[in-house]
Order: structure tokens, then sequence, then C-alpha cells
């Protein structure tokens, strides 16, 4: 009896472990429209040339089956080039000062339990190439989560954001506002260790009933 209820323990501990890459992300893609971020005050400043960018906007964005509302808000974020290639349309990399990003996911009344997120979101570099532009595409772990329920309970992740515009032309050296022209967005988030906890302690619960049935019938 000992050896099968040690037998139990072990394997509640396993498939407590091995769930866990299993469960480890849920990926959200967010719908990216027109005119989500802006691009201002292409300015040089002693050497470098800077730009502020304000991420502010709301879209759909799905998880599976799973549908939810967005929404993105932002202060000016001051990006200043660290690195450029030539000619124009090469890339140009950007780091950003420290201005979060409040992300907010509402799940849509087609799916009710699809769960809920609000936190901020840390806008760490910017790489444009040609016409193509991307924050956090370093794959940077960069979401700190306020609150968190059902399929998105998560203690963190990683946000990237990508973007597309109608000209190769540094955003930089543009001398008037400028926007996106769409684009795609990326929240992955990694679950909260106490889940998984949960699972291992619910196995090693029944694992204690088995025994004392066992006592009781020896």
């Amino acid at each position: 009896m000992r050896k099968l209820l040690v037998g139990f323990v072990f394997s509640a501990l396993c498939l407590a472990f091995s769930s866990m890459p299993a469960h480890a992300q849920t990926v959200v893609q967010l719908d990216v429209s027109s005119g989500l971020v802006v691009f201002t005050g292409g300015a040089t400043i002693g050497t470098t040339d800077t730009v502020k960018a304000t991420i502010n906007g709301t879209g759909s964005a799905h998880s599976g089956a799973n549908l939810y509302t967005y929404t993105l808000a932002s202060g000016p974020i001051l990006l200043t080039e660290t690195s450029s290639t030539t000619p124009v349309g090469g890339s140009n990399l950007y780091t950003a000062s420290a201005t979060p990003v409040s992300i907010t996911l509402t799940p849509s009344v087609l799916t009710p339990l699809a769960g809920s997120l609000t936190g901020t979101l840390d806008v760490l570099t910017f790489l444009q190439t040609g016409g193509l532009g991307g924050f956090n595409d370093a794959l940077t772990a960069n979401v700190n989560v306020l609150t968190s329920t059902g399929p998105l309970a998560s203690n963190g992740g990683v946000f990237i954001l990508g973007l597309s515009f109608g000209s190769t032309t540094q955003v930089d050296t543009h001398n008037k506002t400028i926007s996106n022209n769409g684009g795609f967005g990326t929240l992955t988030t990694t679950p909260e260790p106490a889940s998984m906890l949960l699972f291992g302690s619910g196995l090693l619960a029944i694992g204690g009933a088995l025994r004392r049935r066992l006592l009781v019938s020896a």
C-alpha cells in the first residue's frame, strides 16, 4: 500500500510540473488599425535624431475562439535613434523613454468567459526598416499585469507591435505628423504559478483520500 501511495504522489508531482508547458502561454492577436500610433516632432538634439510617438486607440483582438476589445493609451514616448543604415529605407533602431503604455483587454459579449486583463507595457525599443516598423521586436518581457482573470490570468509576458507606413522615410526626419497605415499586435502572457500549484495540490489531496480509504478497507 505504501508503494502505491508513493507512486501516486510521484505521479501527481510529475503531472503538475509536466502540465506547465502546455499552459505556459496565452497568445492574443490584436487587430491594429490605421492611426493607432502617431509620430510627431522629428528633430535633432545634439548629434542624435529624436521623435515623439503616442499610442492611443481601441480595436478588436482574439485568442483562439475567445474574442476581446483592447484599449491602448500612452503619453508622448521619446524615441532616440541609436543606430542607422543607409541608403534611405535601411534599418534605424531607436530606444524609448520609460513611458508606460496602458492596456486593457475586455471580453466580447460573444465570449463572456474569455477573461480580462489590465496593465502597462514598457515600450523599450522601436526598429524601422523601410516602410515597416516594430516596437519591442526583440521579444523583451515587458507586460506589467495589474489585474487579470480567466484564460488571461498571468504575472507578465511579452508585447510586440508591428506597423506599416506609406513611406520609407525615417520617422524622425518627417517635418509633419505621420501615423501608421495598419499593422499587427501580439500579447503573449505567462500564467500565474499558483494555478499549477493548485492543480498539483488537488492531486495530492486525492492521494490522501485514497490512502485513508485503503487503511479503512485493510
